[in-house]
């Protein structure tokens, strides 16, 4: 039986994730909707996030219920690279508003960086800690 330390820190990594997908829908998103009822090219690089933190979130779940030590292992190692591609997908991967005083570049992309930087680090964590202690 795995320890209550451990365990929180198999799933924190996909709280994060989640936390991500939902914050950068919601509360940390791009720029609104335009008058004329298009969006601007940040909505796409939001909506990417989105998608793939809540894929990411279902990766780190399933690393943190697995028991099998090198499978947990590769899953957290995808994470973490699944980590660095979201990191880039706001401004570099996918282009966002041509003001850098956008609501995309000051509030979605600071979120987006900050909390893909933490599931990186954690997940990192997380597969040195299984590397540790599991048999």
């Amino acid at each position: 039986m795995l320890s209550k330390k451990i365990t929180t820190i198999a799933f924190l990594p996909a709280l994060l994730s989640l936390l991500l997908g939902l914050g950068t829908a919601t509360v940390f998103d791009a720029c609104e909707i335009r008058e004329d009822g298009t969006w601007m090219h940040c909505h796409e690089a939001q909506t990417a996030v989105v998608i793939s933190a809540l894929i990411l979130t279902t990766l780190l779940i399933a690393a943190a219920l697995l028991q099998k030590k090198t499978i947990k292992i590769v899953f957290y190692g995808a994470a973490v690279i699944a980590a660095a591609v979201i990191f880039l997908i706001p401004g570099t991967l996918i282009s966002m508003c041509m003001m850098q005083t956008m609501r995309c570049y000051t509030v979605m992309q600071p979120f987006v960086r900050i909390l893909s930087t933490l599931i990186a680090l954690l997940s990192l964590s997380a597969a040195i800690q299984t590397a540790r202690t599991h048999s």
